[in-house]
């Protein structure tokens, strides 16, 4: 039986710029016991950003593909 909860449940974890990975980052300077590095930081989430987009790209396309 499907619930509202099931797509949550297999998602995964959070990725950075995609599903607010400030969480990770949290976890990281847990284990580092010191705050990432802001640069490092904003790469991470410019990259995630970018995959994010070139993803929505692929999609679209492969959608045109078909519809045509």
């Amino acid at each position: 039986r499907w619930s509202p909860r099931t797509p949550a449940a297999r998602r995964g974890p959070a990725i950075p710029a995609l599903d607010g990975g400030r969480l990770l980052f949290l976890l990281i300077e847990l284990v580092i016991r010191r705050p990432v590095n802001q640069k490092y930081e904003s790469v991470i989430h410019a990259a995630g950003f970018i995959l994010l987009m070139g993803l929505m790209l692929v999609v679209t396309f492969n959608d045109i593909l078909r519809f045509f």
